[in-house]
């Protein structure tokens, strides 16, 4: 039953839906942890120096990372994309004949992630072209050397680490009430508030624990429940009845919740507080976290 409850991931595909666990490492019982011999993805930033005749406070620059918001989605892909390649192969970049007799498909992995990102932290983020959408350097520099150093068997404290620092890459510009397509584009601690076909909502504020969050678009639900449904606020939408029936609830009944640990069940890693929901829909830590994808890309 509990395999069945889970959302499904589909790669590839026109459609992405964020499911329990992203992607899932390749072995029970193997952990890899190498070093990315590619070249950094992206340019170090400005380096401040100091006035010989500046009495006043010192101050630095904003720190630049050199990544620009049209094309991070891309950055993170790419470094995904080895991490799993690393993980799986051991090698961020295997040669030819070098994955069972066939060749890694890096671009296509990259197709997929560049949607993706790390938990979805890319999604919607075909809306940047709106205006709508910043990119914070410091965040986008963290993300990227975090998921580089990423350790195979990943434990769940590692886990949230990386999925906040990616998730914080992006934030919108929309203050409550502005006009939204996607949380994407409201500020941190709203989301977009899209009812019916319409296609466009407003940006609201995030419910707290017990407040309702299948009342406006449920294949979203988590995002009135965390800024994006990237765990920001240790909520997530209570959508089926676990454990108990497992049955899907009544979205006039759903509710933000906070997230718990100790083996409970879950649809996705935004229901384990310090763990990383597993493929079995357990919240479980250490995870391993790349086996569901890593014969996906082999061709």
């Amino acid at each position: 039953m509990r395999n069945h409850l889970r959302l499904a991931f589909i790669i590839g595909g026109a459609s992405l839906v964020l499911g329990a666990g992203l992607l899932v490492a390749c072995s029970d019982d193997t952990s890899v942890t190498l070093t990315d011999a590619g070249t950094d993805a992206h340019s170090d930033g400005p380096v401040g120096t100091e006035g010989g005749s500046d009495g006043g406070a010192d101050t630095s620059p904003p720190f630049d990372g050199g990544f620009q918001v049209e094309t991070f989605d891309n950055v993170l892909a790419t470094e995904v994309c080895k991490a799993l390649a690393r993980c799986c192969y051991g090698n961020p970049a295997p040669p030819d004949g070098g994955v069972d007799g066939g060749s890694f498909d890096q671009k296509g992995c990259e197709v997929s992630y560049g949607r993706l990102g790390f938990e979805g932290s890319n999604a919607n983020n075909e809306l940047k072209d709106g205006g709508k959408i910043a990119l914070d350097q410091q965040s986008a520099d963290t993300c990227i050397s975090k998921v580089k150093a990423m350790t195979c068997n990943l434990p769940g404290s590692e886990f949230k680490s990386i999925r906040t620092a990616c998730f914080g890459a992006y934030s919108g510009t929309g203050a409550v009430s502005a006009a939204c397509k996607a949380s994407i584009e409201c500020q941190p601690g709203l989301f977009c508030k899209v009812v019916g076909d319409a296609g466009t909502g407003a940006c609201t504020n995030i419910r707290g624990v017990s407040g309702a969050c299948g009342d406006f678009n449920p294949d979203r639900a988590d995002e009135a429940c965390s800024y994006r449904a990237g765990g920001s606020t240790g909520n997530f939408c209570k959508s089926y009845d676990l454990p108990g029936s497992g049955n899907a609830l009544d979205a006039g009944d759903w509710q933000c919740e906070p997230a718990t640990d100790g083996g409970t069940d879950c649809l996705n890693s935004l229901w384990c507080e310090q763990t990383v929901c597993n493929n079995n829909s357990i919240c479980e830590s250490p995870n391993q976290y790349f086996a569901g994808a890593c014969d996906i890309f082999v061709k």
